[in-house]
């Protein structure tokens, strides 16, 4: 039976890494691979295994932060919520879910692509208000609520649903 460690895991601002930390069981875990899920937690969407330093790194410090770029070759995930879990010691010890919200690509659509094609408020005042919504909704997406995984999750897929309708 494996036993239970937790992790904290969160986005960079620039979308570009996360971070992840515990305390648990550290001394005793000599390899770790991270499980990134998606849609389902029965079969990981991606992985991502540590090397030795980042390894060494992660149990000196108890934190570490990894860039998808290192991890998956991209600048950025995909717009999506992203359960991680990570595994120590090919399941030795396994890591509660811990999550965050990608939207990258989205950002910039809302922004820029919106913004840009506005004219005078007048003229466009249902515009405004599709887009004060989007606005609204993307910088809720850094504030959710923080009491439990779940809570942010289903917020998050809720908010990203709405966006990507909103933009398509």
């Amino acid at each position: 039976m494996a036993i239970a460690i937790t992790i904290q895991t969160s986005k960079s601002t620039d979308h570009k890494s996360i971070t992840v930390v515990s305390t648990d069981y550290l001394d005793l875990i000599t390899s770790i691979v991270l499980n990134f899920y998606t849609t389902s937690t029965v079969s990981p969407t991606d992985t991502y295994t540590f090397t030795e330093t980042e390894v060494g790194e992660f149990i000196s410090n108890g934190t570490i932060t990894l860039t998808f770029l290192n991890m998956f070759s991209l600048d950025y995930l995909s717009d999506n919520w992203y359960d991680v879990q990570m595994v120590g010691n090919d399941g030795d010890y396994i890591s509660n879910l811990d999550g965050f919200a990608s939207y990258a690509y989205l950002e910039p659509l809302i922004y820029i692509n919106n913004l840009n094609n506005l004219h005078t408020p007048d003229e466009q005042r249902g515009s405004i208000e599709n887009i004060a919504l989007q606005i609204m909704f993307l910088q809720g997406l850094k504030y959710l609520d923080t009491s439990t995984v779940n809570d942010r999750r289903i917020k998050s897929i809720k908010r990203l649903k709405a966006l990507l309708k909103m933009n398509k």
